[in-house]
């Protein structure tokens, strides 16, 4: 009977999205999405979680950063959520159970939008406390992609796929498990299903549901994926995709205390209940020979050596401990109208000295490596930058980090 019924919503979503496509005006057509919603989330989707559409945050996150707007969030609604008004939320990276991006038509532009979003949400720092977990629970948030329509034959889209996971080092190098359990704590970074009403669908085989008998798995050990050509029930297995995600009973807390990293309380005094006077408990005092440097408040860092991924602004920490003495390390453009109190000190400081000494600084990760910080005034910014006009304007301050 599921399969029965799927097949029948799938043939509604493809003939309601064709007859709303007949409109004459654009607001009065729908949305491919607004109907995949709809018809098919709300309609079959258990209650334990909810949809939304929106950002995804994690601890590391900070105003102003370019992140995507997701088509569909499926989420916990026991976890808190941020709205910019609009109907425009941020969700917590721990509370995502997937995403969906929704197209009328799949291209190769469309897919590799989808696997930049996909690879940037996975590389989101997920902190849970599990009290209580049974069943399967799944080890990151799901991504998949539903068109309407596309290319003829899915083997297109596969070698789309490939030739874009390779592009950006998405893909996922090693043999799959073939024992269920094991296989099922694999993360793929790249996009996990891809599904074409009426014509098929990819997925990437670590999922607690598969077409594939162990004997099929046995003899395929290499290979990753699964493409499926066949012009129904192709909402079938997605709904047994999602369904498996949310099936495990779990009782967990985010870490809150993580979200919490960046703040700095100063000036701390503690009364006992009495008219006595107040116990200074901590006062604050900047040390300017050693600074920490938050890297949230600086508007970039770049430098082709020692960088994992520029975008996300990851240091290679590996490398800069290994660098020789002396060297050119990183070069950091500070936003002139948005830099925090060590950076607010460190500015007049360098410009009195040559160079301070920096104890530290992380966006991810603390790095406990001897470096010096240099500072460079621009009246342009490094080419990397993307700055509004009225930004522009001089002083435009860089700090250049070398290697003691």
């Amino acid at each position: 009977m599921l399969k029965e019924h799927l097949e029948a919503v799938e043939k509604a979503i493809q003939f309601k999205a064709k007859i709303a496509s007949n409109a004459g005006h654009s607001l009065h057509k729908g949305t491919p999405r607004e109907i995949f919603i709809r018809e098919f989330l709300e309609e079959h989707l258990g209650s334990n979680i909810n949809i939304g559409t929106g950002e995804i945050i994690d601890a590391n996150s900070y105003s102003g950063e370019i992140r995507n707007q997701v088509d569909i969030l499926l989420y916990r609604s026991d976890y808190p959520k941020l709205s910019f008004g609009g109907g425009i939320n941020a969700f917590l990276i721990e509370s995502i159970i997937s995403t969906i991006e929704v197209k009328s038509i799949i291209t190769k532009e469309g897919l590799e939008q989808a696997i930049k979003a996909t690879k940037r949400h996975k590389q989101l720092e997920r902190n849970l406390n599990f009290n209580i977990k049974a069943g399967y629970i799944p080890p990151s948030c799901f991504s998949y992609l539903v068109a309407y329509d596309g290319p003829k034959n899915l083997s297109t889209i596969y070698n789309w796929l490939i030739d874009i996971n390779k592009d950006y080092n998405v893909a996922y190098n090693q043999n799959l498990p073939i024992d269920i359990k094991d296989r099922t704590k694999i993360i793929n970074p790249s996009i996990d299903g891809i599904f074409v009403l009426g014509k098929g669908f990819i997925y990437f085989n670590n999922s607690l549901i598969s077409v594939l008998r162990d004997e099929q798995l046995e003899k395929n050990k290499d290979k990753k994926w699964v493409i499926v050509e066949q012009e129904s029930n192709n909402l079938l297995p997605l709904f047994l995709f999602l369904t498996s995600a949310i099936s495990g009973f779990e009782k967990s807390s985010f870490s809150a205390y993580k979200y919490l990293k960046h703040l700095r309380i100063d000036n701390i005094e503690l009364g006992d209940g009495s008219s006595e006077k107040l116990k200074l408990l901590s006062k604050s005092k900047l040390d300017p020979t050693k600074v920490t440097i938050d890297l949230a408040n600086c508007f970039g860092l770049w430098n082709q050596d020692y960088l994992v991924d520029e975008k996300s602004i990851n240091l290679n920490i590996d490398r800069l401990k290994e660098a020789e003495s002396g060297a050119f390390l990183v070069e950091l453009p500070l936003h002139p109208f948005n830099v925090n109190r060590d950076l607010k000190f460190l500015i007049p400081e360098l410009e009195r000295k040559e160079v301070i000494e920096v104890e530290g600084f992380y966006l991810q990760n603390r790095i406990e490596v001897n470096l010096v910080a240099k500072l460079i005034s621009k009246k342009v910014p490094s080419t990397h930058s993307q700055l509004a006009s009225k930004e522009l304007e001089p002083p435009f301050y860089s700090i250049i980090l070398n290697k003691l």
